[in-house]
């Protein structure tokens, strides 16, 4: 009992006593705290220490690794320079000539490596026999096949680790093979582990195809190892010695080391410990731990040695005595242990003042409060000395004192200020528009309002002794029920109410369940909504007749539409037909001009058909401007997004152009802004088109003066998008205001006269109009009339990243690959290439004149007419390329396809087949590829054309081949 009370007793004063309190926690830091940093300071701080030593020595061994990288890089950079200068390959030709020189070459070879370092350095021929050597090669012996020579005979110069056994060592040098020997454990190491690299002598006709081998081998190499720990470990000026070593190891024997053994002999010879093999050489992983190598202590590190193909052959490791910076280690932390000592007793002491004086002044406060609470409402804390929080708690208690008695006289003027609020709500309650109800949970009325009781046919008096099923067109039950399921989120419904005369009413009620302390009830808004239920059933009528109305014109609509889309498949069908009927002898017509223009002609022969075919082209541009633009109607013009390089593509439609201006006397310019980029993304096809036909258009109506095309950047935007604007001015005729808007119509110009005068479709500008739309601009004119025009238009061209951009090589230059108009190759004319073409076409006239143009380039022509024909020839004979007419007889050319594609897809094969028809309307190319066509050609077409869709198909078709092949060989 006595030890118990003795306990209650310190308990007590504990915690009557905030000294005592302050004092212990001002102490407990010192006793406890300091303690347990010190013990996680000791573990923290030196497993971070020895991290920091482990990330230390990885980058000594990288450093070894970099440098052994260099000399092998470098040595290969000196010998291609060796390879191609005239020392070597003067003497190399000497000896061929004469077969005297090979004594001198051999001292060169000899020069070169002493200088260089090199172990040995050989000149060999294709089948690796020694023609010249540094050192004691026998001229004729074969030397060793390795990866680099196997890679120099091919022309690669190559550099790589490699291992050498004793007869390859001997057929390179006897005394290479001595030194390379090494006993280990009583067993001899003979194999050799060389740093290799060799090139192959530029082909000439003054010497066979030899190549230059060199190398450096590792082996006891005691100076290069020596070396290299001197680049990775520098004098340490703390430590005060070479603080590391360095050693190569082929497989797990150490053969080059400057590691000492306790007697002061090189470690050359010992083997690494059995985790560094199967981490190291078995995994392939780097090491770095602290381990025991050879007779000490080390931080080591490991890293695998890899020959030319990836094969591990060998270590390197790189590591320094652990011992000085264990020191260094205990004295920083002894030192940092016995500062913080020093700074926890300093701020226990301080603690200790100043729970002093904090005490001292909340004993003041104390004091001050304990008469305010006896009723002295004079009383004050007064100063306490200081700006710190008690001072500021003294401030407030006296605030809070004067306070109190502030809020005792407006809690009187407030309870009067309530009465009257009450009083004002009550009046609100009263008067307000709605009918207002509280009920109890029983059903019964707690409150109403005057408004209700009317609603209802009720004295106010009277309402109050009602329940809610006396006017709901419910029972007792269902109302409870009701009334039970309202929420504290409320609910808005509309129900019949009666009336005390048995009357009934639409309302629209608002019901809301309520607490107020202890109580229930449920608040309840009603509003007569019989006059807004009848508008609401006549806006009802109104809205079924409007309904009415509107089905009746959505079936004439229907019908209109159903009339539109006949007569628009009637116009795309005698289109298509009208296209393919005009195409056909419009191929003839201009293909066998072409042909004629290719032979022997007198002027006037020459200039007769140069007439045919400049009036045939003007006539395929017709139909090809009403082609585009019947794709533009069908909504089914498509854009390109390609990089293509813009300045290449404005000059490129300007040189175009040059002719027509200079047979008019015009001076045609072409402005290009300088920050413009060189390569966007876009439709250069299309853009091309814009252009064309605004410059046609300019040539065209200008008699004399001049055409500028202008091509500016307006800025890029945060979407990498540069605004680029284009315009074409010109002197000519001009237009009037009132014409301005309407010659972008299809088919208008600015007056009938003008369209006998200089002739077009007036399709041109319409085009594009719509194609500027299409790339997101608007174009635009001014014009003043016999002072000239300006059509102008900017688009939003994305720049590709340096990535994006597809590459290709044009004599000796990486440039962007783009595809402007006018820049194709003449390649596939000129090409050497013979092919076999199989043409399908049911034409003679067009079976003629395809004869006649590949028959030219010497390709062998095979004509039949019918998709039959095509199969059976394909059973028997091979073909490089189908040229297939759509509209045969029997046996039509999209059918014709997917029968061969249906064949290839069990045998695996591809035949290239093009595409060769009048159809050009929208969908005929899309109907042609989705058939298993590869391309697609539209008559009228000339030669240089078709020449060059075969060779970009039968290009295709190879690299596929090729590729396959490549994988079924890999």
């Amino acid at each position: 009992m006595t030890g118990k009370s003795r306990l209650a007793r310190l308990y007590d004063g504990w915690n009557a006593s905030l000294r005592a309190r302050l004092v212990t926690l001002s102490v407990a830091p010192l006793l406890v705290a300091f303690p347990m940093i010190i013990a996680i300071m000791v573990l923290v701080g030196g497993a971070s220490f020895d991290r920091q030593l482990s990330v230390n020595v990885f980058g000594k061994v990288e450093g070894m690794r970099n440098y052994l990288d260099h000399v092998g890089a470098r040595s290969i950079d000196y010998l291609k320079q060796q390879a191609t200068s005239d020392r070597i390959t003067t003497l190399l030709a000497a000896y061929f000539s004469t077969k005297n020189h090979g004594n001198e070459l051999a001292e060169t070879l000899k020069s070169i490596a002493q200088s260089e370092q090199f172990d040995f350095l050989i000149v060999g021929d294709r089948s690796g026999k020694v023609i010249a050597s540094s050192i004691d090669s026998q001229r004729g012996r074969t030397l060793p096949e390795t990866f680099v020579t196997r890679q120099a005979r091919t022309g690669l110069p190559a550099w790589a680790y490699e291992v050498l056994g004793e007869q390859q060592l001997q057929a390179i040098s006897p005394a290479l093979a001595e030194r390379a020997r090494i006993e280990s454990e009583g067993k001899i190491e003979d194999r050799g582990l060389l740093i290799n690299f060799a090139v192959h002598f530029p082909l000439s006709s003054r010497y066979p195809d030899t190549f230059l081998f060199g190398g450096i081998m590792i082996n006891r190499n005691s100076g290069l190892i020596d070396y290299i720990r001197d680049i990775v470990f520098p004098i340490n000026a703390q430590i005060g010695s070479l603080s590391g070593s360095t050693s190569v190891f082929l497989d797990d024997l150490r053969i080059a080391s400057n590691v000492r053994t306790s007697g002061g002999h090189r470690a050359t010879g010992t083997r690494a410990s059995d985790d560094v093999v199967r981490d190291v050489l078995g995994a392939g992983k780097t090491w770095a731990k602290h381990a025991f190598v050879v007779d000490n202590w080390q931080i080591s590190g490991y890293e695998p040695l890899r020959d030319g193909d990836g094969k591990i052959i060998g270590m390197i490791y790189a590591g320094f005595p652990e011992a000085p910076y264990v020191r260094e280690k205990w004295l920083l932390l002894g030192s940092i242990t016995l500062l913080l000592a020093l700074s926890m007793l300093t701020l226990t002491i301080l603690h200790l003042r100043s729970a002093q004086q904090l005490t001292r002044r909340l004993r003041t406060i104390s004091d001050a409060m304990t008469a305010l609470r006896h009723g002295n409402h004079a009383v004050r804390v007064g100063e306490l000395g200081g700006h710190d929080e008690i001072t500021q708690l003294g401030g407030d208690c006296d605030t809070l004192i004067v306070t109190l008695a502030e809020q005792e006289q407006a809690q009187r003027q407030y309870q009067a200020q309530i009465i009257e609020e009450i009083s004002l709500r009550r009046a609100l309650f009263n008067n307000v528009r709605d009918g207002i109800v509280v009920l109890n949970e029983d059903g019964s009325v707690f409150e109403a309002n005057q408004r209700f009781a009317e609603m209802l046919g009720y004295d106010p008096e009277e309402v109050l002794a009602c329940h809610a099923w006396d006017w709901e067109e419910t029972t007792r039950e269902e109302t409870l029920a009701a009334l039970g399921a309202i929420t504290r989120s409320g609910a808005t419904h509309q129900r019949k109410q009666r009336r005390r005369d048995g009357s009934r009413f639409d309302a629209e009620i608002s019901a809301t369940r309520i607490e107020y302390g202890e109580s229930r009830f449920i608040l309840c808004l009603e509003h007569d909504i019989t006059e807004r239920q009848r508008l609401s059933d006549e806006l009802e009528r109104h809205r079924d007749h409007l309904r009415e109305l509107v089905d009746a014109r959505t079936r004439e609509l229907e019908k209109a539409l159903r009339e539109a889309k006949q007569a628009n498949q009637a116009k795309s069908e005698f289109l298509a037909n009208m296209s393919h009927e005009i195409r056909t002898p419009m191929n003839g017509i201009l293909g066998m001009t072409e042909v004629l223009l290719e032979s022997p002609l007198s002027a006037e022969q020459r200039d007769h058909l140069q007439i045919v075919k400049a009036s045939g082209d003007a006539l395929l541009t017709i139909i090809n401007d009403i082609l585009d633009f019947s794709k533009i109607e069908a909504g089914r013009l498509e854009l390109e997004h390609i990089a293509f390089n813009l300045p290449d593509l404005m000059q490129s439609l300007v040189a175009r152009q040059q002719q027509a201006a200079k047979a008019k006397g015009l001076a045609l310019q072409l402005g290009l802004a300088e920050d413009l980029p060189p390569t966007v993304i876009g439709d250069p096809i299309r853009l091309g088109q814009i252009v064309t036909n605004l410059l046609s258009n300019a040539i065209k109506f200008t008699a004399q003066g001049s055409v500028t095309v202008v091509v500016r950047n307006d800025g890029i935007n945060q979407d990498k998008q540069a605004r680029l604007h284009f315009a074409v001015t010109d002197t000519g005729i001009g237009i009037t205001p009132e014409k301005r808007r309407s010659i972008f119509d299809a088919f208008v110009q600015s007056d009938s006269s003008v369209t006998r005068r200089f002739g077009g479709t007036g399709l041109g500008l319409a085009i594009s109009r719509e194609l500027v739309a299409h790339m997101g601009g608007t174009l635009d004119v001014d014009s003043e009339l016999n002072h000239g025009s300006c059509f102008r238009f900017a688009v939003d061209f994305p720049i590709p990243a340096s990535s994006d951009i597809v590459m290709q090589q044009q004599d000796g230059a990486t440039v962007p690959k783009t595809a402007p108009p006018g820049k194709d190759s003449d390649s596939a004319t000129t090409t050497t290439a013979r092919w076999n073409i199989l043409v399908a076409e049911d034409n003679k006239i067009n079976q003629r004149l395809i004869s006649a143009m590949l028959t030219r380039s010497a390709h062998t022509v095979t004509l039949v007419s019918t998709g039959h024909e095509v199969l059976a020839r394909m059973a028997t004979e091979h073909f490089d390329v189908i040229l297939m007419d759509l509209q045969m007889p029997e046996l039509d050319g999209l059918e014709t396809t997917q029968r061969i594609r249906a064949e290839e897809a069990a045998s695996g094969k591809h035949q290239a087949i093009i595409a060769l028809t009048a159809n050009a309307l929208v969908g005929d190319k899309e109907r042609c590829l989705a058939a298993g066509m590869d391309a697609y050609v539209a008559k009228p077409f000339s030669r240089q054309e078709l020449l060059q869709a075969l060779a970009k198909v039968i290009e295709t078709a190879n690299g596929a081949l090729r590729a396959n092949t490549s994988a079924y060989k890999a």
